[in-house]
């Protein structure tokens, strides 16, 4: 009867190390995943100047780095290399993650206006910085920290079968925002949410001036 006792608190202790060990295996399971997801990459901006130091902080966002991703993305978005038609919806499509949905469906129905309208046939486009314009902080105006508006001056040239049809210097007031997605898709955190009002302002015609 004795024996019987014993294997029976044996089997007893047995089983609740057991349980001991299962749940620290579940513990040490949760603790490696949160210590990787620590350490997954954070995107930091840098100040473009170092020299007199500065205090990083890894939420914030410089002017200098607004404005750099709107003319990198708007400048993609408006790259029509063979034709406007195919072009313009596959811009659309490979930008999905650095445009906000209210301004994807805005460029949708842009797209199809030009289309019922012929202004895409045989197209090409494409936007440049003129030499003369210059960054200033003044191009990028702050909302608050998770709004800019961002006073882009471009040059933008259309040609339709090589001849040019449309060159001209635009001032896009182009609203940039925080923008919560995977960093993989989205490494910059920021989105193109549309034009800021009144709207892209037409301020000289090149092919007019030749």
């Amino acid at each position: 009867m004795a024996l019987k006792n014993e294997n029976t608190n044996l089997l007893v202790i047995n089983r609740g190390l057991m349980i001991i060990v299962f749940g620290l295996l579940a513990l040490l399971s949760m603790m490696t995943y949160w210590l990787a997801k620590s350490m997954e990459a954070r995107p930091i901006a840098l100040p473009p100047d170092l020299r007199s130091g500065a205090i990083i902080q890894g939420n914030e966002v410089y002017p200098e780095s607004v404005y750099t991703f709107a003319f990198a993305i708007f400048q993609q978005l408006n790259r029509w290399r063979e034709n406007g038609t195919q072009d313009y919806a596959a811009n659309i499509r490979t930008l999905r993650d650095y445009l906000t949905p209210r301004f994807r469906v805005w460029l949708e129905e842009d797209r199809n206006r030009r289309l019922t309208q012929g202004e895409l046939t045989d197209r090409t486009r494409g936007i440049f910085i003129p030499s003369d314009v210059v960054f200033d902080q003044k191009r990028v105006r702050i909302v608050d920290n998770n709004v800019w508006i961002v006073d882009l001056e471009v040059e933008l040239i259309e040609t339709l079968e090589d001849e040019p049809v449309k060159k001209a210097r635009i001032l896009y007031p182009l609203r940039v925002v925080r923008f919560e997605v995977d960093w993989e898709r989205n490494p910059w955190g920021l989105a193109l949410d549309g034009f800021e009002a009144p709207g892209p302002r037409r301020l000289r015609d090149l092919l007019a001036a030749r």
